[in-house]
């Protein structure tokens, strides 16, 4: 089999590019099994590159570049030299391989960078070396076969499948329901209600996705200074393209009134030209 190679790029998604590189986007198996793929296949998110998680646990007191740690309830977890450890704390995230453990307390093979603070969370990874599949990074090479006479055709992209079905929420987060059962909502209105949930989560409040979020709500006190304006819409668009099905953000107007922010966003997905505006509320008294 012939192949050809494609580089990676900000917002791509395997689906896409089955659409993009392959015409049909009923072939993303054939770039899973080629690239020895697993699920979510491309992220930049550094915990999707390690595989096979064995537990998580909490560091017990504060540390910056470890070389070893301590760790509560190591017994929950089977613990072995060569495991992988993965530290996150909010922005602050790193990697270390186990080279011996005493009680509650692990050593490493080499300093683990970042600086994190007891609680943090600590997730334990089999050992890395045994891993035979990969997730894709921005600027990460995927092949595919080569297929001269195939003509990808973005405008049949079906959209419900590259951007999926899930519940479909009201403003206040609950479910809607209908027909006697709960309503879906799929394709970039799902891509819509996704980016809406992102946007008024508050950077930091998911234990376990501290990169989750909107660091907009970390400033919301300082709404009178002068920078407020640049640096929310910074924050804002930053956050929506945290969402990988989306490659492009820009926020047209934001504004505040009592005690909201009024945001009103542009974002264009990956493998589109059609931008979708939305308008999206934040609370300034807390995370809605």
């Amino acid at each position: 089999m012939k192949l050809s190679t494609y580089i990676i790029g900000k917002g791509d998604t395997i689906e896409l590019l089955a659409q993009q590189l392959l015409g049909d986007i009923n072939q993303v198996d054939t770039l899973i099994s080629l690239n020895h793929l697993r699920y979510p296949y491309i992220s930049d998110d550094p915990y999707d590159q390690y595989a096979n998680p064995k537990g998580t646990v909490f560091l017990v007191g504060s540390y910056t570049n470890p070389q070893s740690i301590t760790i509560n309830n190591i017994n929950n977890v089977n613990i072995m030299p060569n495991d992988t450890i993965f530290l996150s704390e909010g922005s602050s995230y790193g990697a270390g391989v186990v080279q011996s453990i005493s009680g509650s307390t692990i050593t490493f093979t080499s300093p683990v960078q970042g600086t994190y603070d007891s609680g943090a969370i600590v997730t334990v990874f089999v050992n890395q070396q045994n891993i035979t599949t990969q997730v894709l990074q921005t600027g990460n090479t995927l092949l595919y076969p080569y297929t001269p006479n195939a003509t990808a055709n973005n405008t049949s992209t079906n959209y419900s499948l590259v951007f999926g079905t899930d519940w479909k929420l009201d403003n206040n987060g609950f479910l809607v329901r209908a027909n006697n059962d709960i309503a879906t909502v799929s394709g970039l209105d799902n891509l819509a209600q996704a980016l809406r949930n992102r946007l008024q989560t508050a950077l930091g409040t998911l234990m376990l996705h501290p990169d989750y979020g909107n660091e907009l709500y970390n400033i919301l006190g300082e709404s009178n200074k002068l920078y407020f304006t640049g640096l929310a819409k910074y924050y804002v668009q930053q956050c929506a393209i945290q969402d990988p099905r989306i490659r492009q953000a820009e926020v047209t107007n934001l504004t505040i009134q009592e005690d909201s922010v009024f945001i009103s966003l542009s974002v264009i997905p990956a493998g589109s030209q059609d931008p979708i505006n939305m308008n999206v509320t934040l609370p300034i008294g807390g995370v809605s």
